[in-house]
């Protein structure tokens, strides 16, 4: 399944994607080697907003994904953090950022 099936991208344009190709938590778990802190960057607004999904710490089997919303580059107060190590919990968290983004507080 596409990664704009699985969120609602609305303005986000992807910048980095090495996200996607995992399927399912099993094919996380075999592949940690190729886990690292850069997975899947998605900006809004001209890097605005920058959505970021990393795992953290890197390659490790201990670790986990990390999602963060930052905005106006301001990457030590993140609006949002999360961690998880399911990976269908990490697109659901990319989907309360997003709503976080489109708060008429934020825009």
């Amino acid at each position: 399944m596409s990664l704009e099936k699985k969120i609602e991208l609305k303005d986000g344009i992807i910048s980095f994607d090495n996200l996607t190709w995992l399927k399912d938590n099993n094919q996380v778990k075999m592949n940690v080697d190729f886990l690292t802190e850069d997975l899947l960057q998605i900006n809004f607004f001209c890097d605005r907003f920058i959505i970021d999904v990393g795992w953290y710490p890197s390659t490790s089997k201990k670790g986990c994904f990390t999602i963060m919303l930052i905005k106006n580059q301001d990457w030590t107060k993140p609006l949002f953090i999360s961690n998880t190590r399911n990976l269908f919990d990490v697109y659901k968290y990319i989907n309360i950022c997003i709503k976080i983004i489109y708060k008429k507080n934020h825009l």
